[in-house]
């Protein structure tokens, strides 16, 4: 991890001195976890989803790993996959309820669609960058 927070620190070009707190959440959007309602009267939509927001973060997790499921949008079509977040360094010791609502929070800022979508808007904007400069380097190779 502290390869990551050298790569941090270089990438934000903070200086010897300044050495803040880091919090590495990684999400996985591949996987073949589905969530359904138990009470048919709690579904939502056209596809009876589970509602937007519902956050699973017991029972089906590993007892020793600091993670979660996410659905934070709701589905318009089929059967919604919930994103599974795994928090892998936490140098800040933040509540995990903490980290859901951040994570739920930042589902809504993303600037291309006016309602909450599947991961966060940082992940959306990560995934742009990387076809940017996937073109890119594919037009110079």
């Amino acid at each position: 991890m502290a390869a990551v927070k050298v790569a941090l620190r270089q990438a934000l070009e903070l200086g010897e001195k300044e050495d803040p707190p880091v919090t590495v959440v990684v999400c996985k959007k591949m996987h073949h976890t589905r969530f359904f309602p138990s009470n048919p009267r709690d579904a939502v939509g056209k596809a009876q989803n589970v509602p937007p927001g519902l956050v699973v973060d017991r029972d089906i997790l590993h007892k020793d790993d600091y993670d979660f499921f996410m659905m934070a949008h709701a589905g318009i079509q089929g059967t919604c996959r919930p994103i599974h977040y795994s928090i892998v360094h936490d140098e800040n010791k933040m509540d995990v309820d903490v980290i859901q609502a951040i994570t739920h929070a930042l589902s809504y800022t993303y600037q291309r669609c006016p309602r909450a979508v599947k991961v966060p808007a940082p992940v959306y904007y990560a995934h742009l960058i990387a076809e940017r400069g996937r073109v890119h380097l594919r037009g110079q190779i």
